[in-house]
């Protein structure tokens, strides 16, 4: 069952200014080194929780985190992460979590590690390893 198709994100602490491309039926967006968005999906209830996403990199070696921050009435969070490893097309990728407990909410950070790298020029930035994502959704299997 779908729960939420993952859309509109937020941009983590660096402002950037997204780089889209048109990707089948949507758009596909570029991240570079030091990169993050993220976006509130909601209370989640014990059992299965599945992220389904598409990832092409552009560099091999290149690791993708993912974490999912899982928060407790009382203020407290738990966190599962993800680390997808480089592809050089695009593949999707089906990811499931086991949540022993309810929880009141959550949120899902993407994001492409390494150094930030400021006033590069487009190349220097792209060894950094840049991907391309799109097609993110949560279900409940």
């Amino acid at each position: 069952m779908l729960i939420k198709t993952l859309v509109p994100w937020k941009k983590g602490l660096d402002d950037f200014t997204p780089k889209f491309s048109k990707y089948g039926e949507g758009y596909s967006l570029l991240l570079l080194a030091g990169q993050r968005i993220y976006q509130t999906t909601g209370p989640v209830d014990k059992g299965a929780v599945q992220f389904q996403f598409e990832a092409k990199f552009e560099k091999p070696g290149t690791t993708l985190p993912i974490f999912y921050y899982l928060f407790l009435p009382s203020g407290e969070f738990t966190t599962s992460w993800m680390f997808i490893e480089a592809e050089l097309k695009w593949k999707k990728y089906d990811i499931t979590i086991f949540p022993q407990q309810d929880f009141i909410g959550s949120e899902l950070h993407v994001m492409l590690g390494g150094e930030v790298r400021i006033n590069q020029p487009l190349d220097d930035e792209l060894k950094a390893g840049p991907v391309h994502v799109a097609n993110f959704s949560l279900k409940r299997p």
